[in-house]
């Protein structure tokens, strides 16, 4: 059994909802945050409210590299439709020791 299989996110999501949601993705260039995994796991796995603390600077960074937001707002409401952000590392939800960091999942970030 793979621990984490491959595969593109667009074919995750489309497998995943039986194919009713087909998705086209505009990929930013790799970004740190101001902290690390630890920081935004905040010791629960990241699962709190708290976790959206982590993509403040990434979403800075891209305006300052000049992306511009509104093409990703549909609906003329001043909010981005949607993201999906991949962060690095093994997951919280696979559990175990991270074999590279040694970090155990709750000072990881639980895909959301």
């Amino acid at each position: 059994e793979q621990l984490a299989p491959a595969g593109s996110v667009k074919s995750f999501v489309e497998l995943n909802s039986y194919g009713n949601l087909k998705v086209d993705f505009d990929i930013m260039p790799w970004k740190d945050t101001n902290n690390t995994e630890a920081h935004y796991s905040f010791n629960r796995s990241g699962l709190i409210l708290r976790l959206g603390e982590s993509t403040h600077s990434v979403f800075d960074q891209l305006e300052a590299d000049g992306v511009d937001w509104t093409v990703y707002d549909q609906n003329n409401d001043g909010q981005i439709d949607a993201t999906i952000i991949l962060h690095s590392g093994y997951a919280a939800e696979i559990g175990r020791i991270d074999c590279y960091s040694g970090a155990r999942s709750k000072h990881r970030i639980w895909s959301h």
